[in-house]
C-alpha cells in the first residue's frame, strides 16, 4: 500500500512508539542499578538508595510493557479496519472489470490486510533492538571488551541467518496464502451451484475439486515449517554461547581483579539485554509475512484502479421516458439447472407508453430486470431515453422494479418504502400507498408508517402491495412489474392495476406478467421471443457465476 500505515492511526503509532521507547531506556538501567546495589552490599555500603531506585525502574518497565501491548493492539485493530475499509470500497465504488475471484478477495481481506499493521511494530522493535543493542555492546566494551568481540561474531552470524529467512519464506507463504484462496474460491463456487451438485450427485468430484490446491498449501506450509525450524535451532545456539563467553571472561578478569562483582553482575545484565534485543532483530523475519500481505491487498487497489473508470454520470431524464434494449441479454437458470445466458433483444418502449412483454417466464424475467437496472447486461446495452441507464447516477431513481418478493429493506415500514430516497416527505409516501391500495393496512399498524419492520406479520399480497409502493415512489421515469400482482384477490388487483393505468403518460410501464388485468391495460404487447436473436446458449462453469441479487438472476460470468 502506497499509504503510510502510521497515518491511518497516528494517536495510537505515537503512543506505542513513546511507550516501547521509555520501556527500552528504562530497561538499559536495570542491570547498571544492579551492579551499584550489589558493589554496595558487597562493600559493607548503604544499598537501600540504590535498591529503591532499581524498584522505580522495573516499575516503569512494566507499566510501559503493559501500555505497549495495549497501544499496539488499539493501532493494529485501527489499521487493518481502515485498510480493509478502503479495498472494499475501492470494489465497490468502481463500475470495473472484476480484478479478482470472490475467494481470493475473501482471503485478502481478512488474513493479507491485517498484515501491513504489523509493520509499525516490526519497526520498532528492530529500531529499540538496535539501539538496545549498540548501548549494550558499548556497555559491555567499557566493562569488558574481549567478551564484546565474541558477541559480535555472533551477531554477524545470527544477522546473516535472519536474513536468509526473510528471503526463503516470502515464495512458499505467497504460495501458502494463493492456495488459501483459491480453496476459498472454490467452496464458494460449490456453495452457488449447491442445487446442481446436488441434481448430479456430484458430491464426491465437486470435493476432490475444491480440496486439489490442498496438496500446494501443505507443500508450502511444510516448507515454511522447515525454513522457521532451521532459523530456530541455528539462532538458539546463539544465547547459550553468549551467556556461556560472558561468564568465563568475566569469571576470569573479576579473579584477577580486573572488574569488581558487580560490574561482572552489569556485564551479565547488558549481556542479557543484548541476547534479549535479538527479539526484535527475529522480528525481522515477520517482514516476509508484511512483504506478502502488502502486496496482495495492494493488488485489489492497484488493478481496480488501472481499470477504465466511468466518467460523470449525466443529468438523469425527468418523467416518461423511452426504453431502448439493444442487443442486451442476461444470466438466468436453464431447463437443466445449469446457468445459460439468454439470446439479445431487441425492444423499445416509447415514453409513457405501457407495454407487456409475453414469451417464456424465464426470458421475460430477464427482460424486466434488465429494463429496471436490477441485473447486469451480459452483453448489450439498456438505453432510458438514449442514455445508458448503468451510467446514470445511484440517486437518479429513474426505473424501478416491483417484483413477486419484495426485500424487507429498512428499519421501518416508511423506511422501506423510501430507502435510498432524500426529501420524501410523509404525504408522497401515503399517496404511493393509496395507489397500491396498501396505506389502510399501514394505518392499522401499531405504529403506523413507523412500525419497525421485525414487527410486521403481512400476508404475501400486502407485501406485494408494499413493493408496488415503493416502486411507485421510486421509478420517476419508468415502473417495472415483474409478477407483482400474483399473489393479490382479483378485486384488490383491479385496483392497484387502475392506479397504475392512472400514471399512463406521466411514467412509461413495462409489465413482465401474464394476468389479464395488467395485459388489459397494455397499449403495446412485445413478443420477446420474436425480439430476440436465435442465438446457441452460452454455457458457464459452476465455478464461474457471482449473483448479485436475492431472486436467483445470474449476473456474470464466463463462457465455459
Amino acid at each position: 500500500m502506497r499509504t503510510t500505515t502510521w497515518r491511518l492511526a497516528p494517536t495510537w503509532a505515537l503512543t506505542t512508539v513513546g511507550l516501547s521507547a521509555l520501556a527500552a531506556l528504562a530497561s538499559l538501567a536495570v542491570p547498571r542499578l544492579v551492579g551499584q546495589s550489589l558493589d554496595r552490599v558487597t562493600t559493607g555500603g548503604d544499598a537501600g538508595e540504590s535498591l529503591v531506585r532499581l524498584a522505580a525502574v522495573l516499575v516503569v518497565v512494566s507499566l510501559c510493557s503493559a501500555g505497549t501491548g495495549l497501544s499496539s493492539g488499539a493501532y493494529a485493530a485501527r489499521v487493518t479496519q481502515r485498510l480493509r475499509a478502503r479495498a472494499i470500497a475501492s470494489v465497490t465504488d468502481r463500475e470495473a472489470r472484476r480484478v479478482t475471484s470472490a475467494g481470493d478477495l475473501a482471503t485478502r481481506l481478512l488474513v493479507d490486510a491485517a498484515q501491513p499493521a504489523a509493520a509499525l511494530g516490526i519497526a520498532i522493535s528492530i529500531t529499540l533492538a538496535a539501539a538496545t543493542l549498540v548501548i549494550g555492546l558499548v556497555s559491555i566494551a567499557l566493562i569488558e571488551w574481549w567478551v564484546l568481540v565474541g558477541l559480535l561474531l555472533g551477531l554477524v552470524a545470527l544477522v546473516m541467518v535472519v536474513r536468509r529467512f526473510v528471503a526463503d519464506s516470502t515464495p512458499s507463504l505467497e504460495a501458502y496464502r494463493a492456495g488459501q484462496a483459491r480453496i476459498a474460491d472454490r467452496a464458494l463456487d460449490a456453495q452457488r451451484g449447491a442445487a446442481s451438485i446436488q441434481a448430479h450427485r456430484t458430491w464426491l468430484t465437486e470435493a476432490e475439486r475444491v480440496l486439489t490446491p490442498l496438496d500446494g498449501v501443505r507443500a508450502a506450509g511444510r516448507s515454511l515449517w522447515d525454513l522457521q525450524g532451521r532459523m530456530a535451532w541455528r539462532s538458539g545456539v546463539f544465547v547459550p554461547a553468549a551467556l556461556l563467553v560472558t561468564v568465563a571472561v568475566g569469571g576470569v578478569s573479576l579473579a584477577r581483579g580486573r572488574i569488581s562483582a558487580g560490574e561482572l553482575a552489569a556485564l551479565i545484565g547488558y549481556t542479557t539485554l543484548v541476547i534479549g534485543s535479538l527479539d526484535g532483530i527475529e522480528a525481522a523475519a515477520g517482514l516476509a509475512s508484511v512483504r506478502v500481505g502488502t502486496r496482495r491487498l495492494a493488488h485489489i487497489t492497484t488493478a481496480i484502479a488501472a481499470a477504465p473508470r466511468r466518467g460523470a454520470s449525466p443529468s438523469a431524464p425527468r418523467g416518461a421516458v423511452a426504453v431502448t434494449l439493444s442487443g442486451a441479454s442476461a444470466w438466468t437458470d436453464g431447463t437443466d439447472a445449469e446457468p445459460t445466458v439468454t439470446d439479445p433483444v431487441d425492444l423499445t418502449v416509447g415514453a409513457g407508453r405501457v407495454a407487456t412483454l409475453s414469451g417464456p417466464a424465464a426470458l421475460t424475467g430477464a427482460v424486466a430486470r434488465l429494463a429496471s437496472g436490477a441485473a447486469t447486461p451480459a452483453a448489450g446495452r439498456v438505453l432510458v431515453d438514449g442514455i445508458p441507464l448503468r451510467s446514470l447516477a445511484p440517486d437518479a431513481h429513474v426505473a424501478a422494479l416491483a417484483g413477486a418478493r419484495p426485500a424487507l429493506l429498512g428499519d421501518t415500514v416508511a423506511g422501506l418504502l423510501t430507502i435510498g430516497l432524500a426529501g420524501i416527505d410523509r404525504e408522497a409516501v401515503r399517496s404511493a400507498a393509496a395507489a397500491a391500495h396498501i396505506d389502510h393496512v399501514i394505518e392499522a399498524l401499531p405504529e403506523g408508517y413507523d412500525t419497525p419492520l421485525a414487527d410486521l406479520a403481512l400476508s404475501g399480497g400486502e407485501l406485494q402491495r408494499l413493493g408496488i409502493a415503493q416502486a411507485l415512489l421510486h421509478g420517476s421515469g419508468l415502473l417495472v412489474l415483474e409478477e407483482a400482482t400474483s399473489s393479490l384477490d382479483s378485486a384488490t388487483e383491479l385496483e392497484v392495476v387502475r392506479a397504475v393505468a392512472g400514471t399512463r403518460g406521466q411514467r412509461t410501464v413495462l409489465i413482465a406478467s401474464g394476468r389479464p388485468a395488467l395485459v388489459a391495460i397494455a397499449d403495446d404487447s412485445i413478443d420477446v421471443t420474436s425480439a430476440s436473436r436465435c442465438l446457441p446458449p452460452a454455457r458457464v462453469t459452476v465455478g464461474s457465476m457471482e449473483s448479485e441479487n436475492d431472486d436467483g438472476l445470474i449476473l456474470t460470468g464466463e463462457p465455459r
